[in-house]
């Protein structure tokens, strides 16, 4: 009886649920799916403004989503939709409180696997994780407190050919805005 009450309890639990960046993430996050354009992004959430990126498609939209993420509690966040330059999501970036970026770097090293660093780029250190079916996902935080700033982007990935007919770069596995993911 014991044993049938723990497996129940652990089929329940959080880390029960996705095995894999893929599935935790297939769906999109806060009622955003992948399969949507950029347009009816737009269209869904009215009340948030639009940005120019530097992402290939040039233009992201910002949306006040508060929904959590994995555990983690996101009151008066923000998400970053940013376009791919055929008008589809490639990237979501959602937008943590500081404070609660180690919990999330300890939560999604103990669901998808150890992370990659961080590394510092900037005026930012990027923890990254491997990539995942069609996804990569990155951690991304200021180096000190006093700045705040967190984000936690999941990214599609696009998978170029080395073919001599391929006019891209064939540097292997790159996510959606081009950088190349090892």
């Amino acid at each position: 009886m014991r044993t049938a009450l723990l497996v129940i309890a652990f089929a329940f639990s959080p880390a029960a649920g996705a095995h894999s960046i893929s599935d935790e993430f297939a769906e999109g996050f806060g009622g955003v799916s992948w399969r949507m354009s950029f347009s009816d992004v737009v269209r869904q959430f009215p009340g948030g403004y639009q940005v120019f990126s530097t992402s290939p498609g040039g233009v992201a939209y910002v949306v006040n989503i508060e929904d959590p993420v994995l555990g983690i509690s996101r009151e008066g966040q923000y998400v970053v939709f940013q376009a791919a330059a055929d008008g589809s999501l490639m990237d979501i970036d959602i937008q943590i409180p500081f404070e609660q970026a180690e919990s999330l770097i300890r939560v999604i090293s103990d669901r998808f696997g150890p992370v990659i660093g961080p590394k510092a780029v900037g005026l930012a250190k990027v923890y990254s994780w491997p990539i995942d079916g069609n996804f990569s996902m990155t951690v991304r935080t200021t180096h000190v407190a006093r700045s705040g700033l967190a984000t936690l982007s999941i990214m599609k990935v696009s998978r170029r050919s080395s073919s001599p007919s391929n006019t891209g770069d064939s540097r292997g596995p790159q996510t959606s805005n081009g950088s190349v993911r090892r």
